[in-house]
């Protein structure tokens, strides 16, 4: 599809709308301040449309399917968690919140569904914004820092920049697919934009050294060539599809060895035991700091096994403000474990986690299934979306981190609504 006629009875504010929501996630490379406030403008141009009830009619009428039963499981175990936390206020909060952010995720699918126009026009508004946002990014990290510094209003300084843009290269796992439907839908023009903007993107998460964004990117080839497997007509490539990624695998991990192989002639290291210590994995392949963040966070949970300490609450117990051994720069818990299983099992229990791993298990066998049934792309980018998401979180950000969590939900609204089956 080349080109979108565009519907004469689609309301102006309908179409700012589109084009804030496309703009929205790209626009974290200026700021998280900027991104809160074109979701803000983009939500209350849909509040002036007809476009507002239609989300209202399809958030109530999903709240009673499986998946939207799953989902009030899934705050209602964050809650219970909630009520024993010791900041029971901050819990309620994070619970509250995620079901908010899931909320908008649903008025701006039903929005964005309700008319190919606008769901094309957010898609062209998320490519040029992620060209100009990516190529900003790319400048002020390689060549001119001083335009990062002006944006951020400090002034004109040659400061070099270090990990300012580690955060929006992370947005990799959530951006790529949906350039990649653009790429495939769109005429020459479009799929050069797109492909310049992965480009950039891959291009920041080398020069800001993101390594939870590279592990991201390897979940969605893994979920990827697994996937074509439920494609008939795509089994027998499927098999070269996943000795592909193979290769790919491994040789990341022979270079991950190699580029890490200081650790084992690293006087510090050998000084104080790291490198005999006996730990779950090698430490050039997960470093002993995240190691010994996740083996105190699961200690927490050990305690707590059923119901956890209390959503978003793990970085405030009396112990997590300790010296990490071995690195006494960190703390045991700097400001959240760099894992989502381990966070979500340490601060909601056995029954949370369980709850989040079953809505997760569900929406991704449904979605797997749909693609199976018509090879569409925009289906395939809702599990390599969700598959980047959870496979970079591993490594990385908190789960309750707002930025990134709305950044994946809305990434998936605007997925589905490109889908052939637009179905919740």
């Amino acid at each position: 599809m080349s080109s979108s006629p565009v519907n004469p009875h689609i309301h102006s504010y309908s179409k700012f709308f589109a084009i804030l929501v496309g703009f929205s996630i790209p626009s974290l490379a200026f700021g998280r301040a900027v991104f809160a406030t074109v979701i803000g403008l983009a939500l209350i141009f849909l509040v002036m449309t007809p476009l507002f009830r239609v989300g209202w009619q399809t958030l109530i009428e999903n709240m009673r399917t499986f998946f939207g039963v799953l989902i009030i499981l899934v705050i209602f175990s964050w809650s219970i968690s909630a009520i024993g936390s010791d900041f029971p206020g901050r819990s309620f909060e994070a619970s509250a919140r995620t079901g908010l952010f899931i909320a908008i995720a649903v008025f701006i699918y039903a929005a964005l569904s309700h008319d190919n126009y606008l769901s094309t026009l957010c898609l062209k508004s998320l490519i040029l914004t992620t060209f100009v946002a990516s190529g900003f990014a790319l400048l002020a990290s390689s060549m001119w820092p001083e335009i990062y510094w002006v944006q951020r209003l400090k002034g004109w300084q040659s400061t070099p920049l270090e990990t300012e843009f580690k955060g929006y290269s992370s947005l990799i796992v959530l951006l790529t697919p949906l350039l990649l439907i653009g790429m495939m839908r769109f005429n020459t023009l479009w799929k050069v934009s797109a492909l310049a903007g992965i480009t950039m993107l891959f291009s920041i998460m080398l020069l800001s050294v993101n390594r939870s964004a590279i592990a991201g990117l390897l979940s969605m080839a893994m979920i990827f060539s697994l996937t074509q497997f439920f494609r008939p007509k795509y089994q027998k490539k499927a098999i070269v599809i996943c000795t592909g990624f193979l290769i790919i695998l491994m040789g990341f991990i022979f270079w991950l060895r190699y580029a890490r192989s200081y650790i084992f002639n690293h006087p510090h290291f050998l000084h104080s035991g790291i490198v005999d210590a006996n730990w779950v994995f090698p430490i050039w392949l997960i470093d002993f700091q995240r190691q010994t963040i996740w083996k105190f966070a699961i200690g927490i949970w050990e305690k707590a096994p059923w119901l956890g300490i209390g959503p978003n609450t793990i970085n405030f117990l009396p112990d997590a403000n300790t010296p990490l051994p071995g690195d006494e720069t960190l703390r045991l818990i700097p400001a959240h474990p760099h894992n989502w299983v381990v966070e979500v099992l340490a601060e909601t229990g056995a029954f949370g986690f369980c709850a989040v791993l079953l809505a997760i298990v569900v929406t991704g066998i449904q979605w797997i299934r749909r693609y199976a049934d018509n090879g569409d792309l925009a289906t395939l980018s809702l599990i390599l979306i969700s598959g980047g998401y959870w496979g970079s979180g591993l490594f990385n950000f908190s789960y309750w981190s707002a930025w990134w969590q709305l950044s994946f939900f809305i990434a998936l609204a605007v997925s589905l609504a490109l889908a052939q089956d637009r179905k919740l």
